[in-house]
């Protein structure tokens, strides 16, 4: 009683809303692990026939959703087994941004969307689920100690040129340079703290952002300016990581907190992105930087 509850605190106010919501999340979470299991699968050129596959399969799935939606949850189960395979493929080597993907996919082979009670379930539980890894994003940075005194800004302006680009407007030239000139996977390499006060202050402000926003997520008054906020300093991030399709992922888990369903019209954007990342991705585009 107490966990339901707590998953309801995240309840949409209008739950008119989320037959659409909950489809719109379902098409692209399906488009979105087959982007991501393609790109995987063209990462190793020995395998990759053996790696297709997997993304082949989930396209079916993708296109079966779309096309017979009666048969949504069906070929959601059939993505949750493709993806068991690609876990015990990668493993150990599996991505920690897989495994937000693999609970979303669970979440909705196992909730049945047709039913309001599984539909309020399943979306609220997806709402946790970003809520709990933006917070404890944020207590990781403070146990790890690497944004205190800004190393980790520091390691990444040293180790990415876009980070350099970004924080150029906050850390003098110099500090810059030396941070570039730095062979960051070198034994004892560093030191890589950063002086600049105000780098400093935006090393320190992520990881109190990350802490603090999930609790105006859930309160129901700040929930769409939090939304925008959070949105915001995501794609700040993003500018630098490069992690596009994470980025992706991460905005239609804040959508989701959104008073209308927006995320459902917005699929064919988001699959006209991956389309032009793949295409990068196999040189048919020129190359964009992206993990």
């Amino acid at each position: 009683m107490r966990a339901a509850q707590v998953l309801a605190l995240t309840d949409d106010v209008d739950r008119a809303i989320q037959p659409a919501l909950a489809r719109g999340f379902q098409l692209f979470i399906l488009l979105h692990v087959t982007a991501r299991t393609l790109i995987w699968a063209l990462k190793d050129p020995d395998e990759v026939l053996l790696r297709m596959t997997l993304p082949v399969g989930l396209a079916i799935c993708f296109l079966a959703a779309v096309l017979r939606p009666h048969l949504a949850r069906t070929a959601t189960v059939g993505a949750l087994l493709l993806l068991t395979t690609k876990l015990v493929a990668s493993f150990p080597a599996t991505s920690n941004h897989f495994f937000i993907e693999y609970c979303c996919v669970a979440l909705l082979a196992f909730c049945d969307l047709a039913d309001a009670g599984e539909r309020a379930l399943a979306l609220n539980a997806a709402r946790w689920l970003m809520l709990i890894v933006f917070f404890w994003s944020g207590v990781q940075k403070v146990l790890y100690g690497t944004y205190v005194h800004a190393a980790f800004l520091g390691f990444s302006i040293g180790s990415k040129p876009s980070f350099a680009s970004l924080f150029s407007w906050l850390v003098p030239a110099d500090e810059i340079a030396r941070l570039r000139g730095i062979q960051p996977i070198a034994v004892g390499a560093g030191p890589f703290a950063i002086q600049s006060p105000l780098a400093v202050l935006a090393a320190n402000a992520a990881y109190a952002f990350e802490i603090v926003a999930p609790v105006f997520l859930v309160w129901r008054r700040t929930r769409t300016l939090a939304v925008l906020a959070t949105m915001a300093f995501v794609a700040t991030i993003e500018i630098g990581a490069r992690e596009l399709m994470f980025g992706a992922l991460f905005a239609n888990l804040l959508m989701l907190f959104l008073p209308r369903a927006i995320n459902r019209p917005l699929v064919p954007a988001f699959a006209a992105l991956y389309a032009v990342l793949i295409a990068s991705r196999l040189g048919v585009l020129p190359k964009v930087q992206f993990n």
